[in-house]
């Protein structure tokens, strides 16, 4: 079977597959490092698609459901503190992934019903910008 990364039969046994809960409210210090929008998804709604808000067990009864692939893989080969290391930096992808995926959905009153063009030119302002 192929995986959307295309990883072989070694890699699909090794990976660890995570779920992201967007409207978790637990934070830990690497959510404190990144930042927070402090919006609170039990409570936030979309003004334009009415999605929202997300109340315990929304997953399941969600629809649309987007997913997100992310493939992170770190190899910290130091006697000693490599395995608390490699952990260490996974958690700040998962907190990373958890606010940049909250605000997606926190700001979707901004980008829905946008259309490709428009996007491709906010993307080469972006890119303009950065360049800068």
């Amino acid at each position: 079977m192929s995986s959307v990364h295309g990883l072989n039969k070694e890699q699909l046994a090794a990976r660890q597959v995570e779920t992201i809960d967007i409207a978790s409210a637990a934070r830990d210090y690497w959510s404190y490092v990144i930042g927070s929008n402090n919006v609170n998804m039990s409570t936030f709604q979309s003004a334009r698609t009415r999605r929202g808000p997300l109340l315990e067990g929304w997953q399941d009864s969600c629809n649309p459901v987007v997913t997100a692939y992310k493939l992170v893989t770190i190899d910290a080969p130091y006697w000693g503190f490599g395995s608390r290391l490699e952990q260490a930096l996974l958690s700040g992808e998962r907190a990373l992934f958890l606010e940049s995926h909250r605000n997606c959905f926190a700001w979707i009153d901004e980008w829905y019903g946008l259309t490709v063009e428009v996007m491709r030119e906010l993307e080469k302002q972006s890119e303009y910008l950065q360049r800068k």
